[in-house]
């Protein structure tokens, strides 16, 4: 059996509460996010304005596993202008030392991209 981790509850009440439930428990650990760009390459017009940008979450724990709920990754011409960014709820778990990906994706772009996940 995996490990995930476990969770303690209380509930203190002076009186019947009917419909209490635990919705989502959230935890954190080490894990590892990063981005990488390629390019340019040359489009069919022979300009260099082809880019290429990936996400990557990794695990990095020695025993626990990791619920990826969402990732996004963004390619922004300054820190306020985005020129590509895709999400994905991909809703899997990673075990210890495995990497979710997100990409390669392509865009076009004449200068030089900030990229992050």
């Amino acid at each position: 059996m995996a490990y995930f981790g476990f969770a303690k509850v209380n509930f203190s009440f002076d009186d019947t509460i009917s419909g209490s439930e635990i919705v989502d428990v959230f935890a954190r650990g080490p894990v590892t996010i990063s981005a990488k760009k390629e390019g340019p390459k040359k489009n069919a017009s022979g300009e260099f304005v082809l880019w290429n940008m990936t996400g990557f979450i990794k695990n990095t724990a020695g025993t626990a596993y990791y619920n990826v709920t969402t990732i996004s990754v963004f390619a922004k011409s300054s820190w306020t202008t985005t020129i590509k960014s895709q999400t994905e709820h991909p809703y899997t778990w990673i075990q210890p030392s495995q990497t979710y990906t997100l990409g390669p994706i392509q865009f076009n772009y004449s200068g030089v991209p900030i990229v992050w996940a």
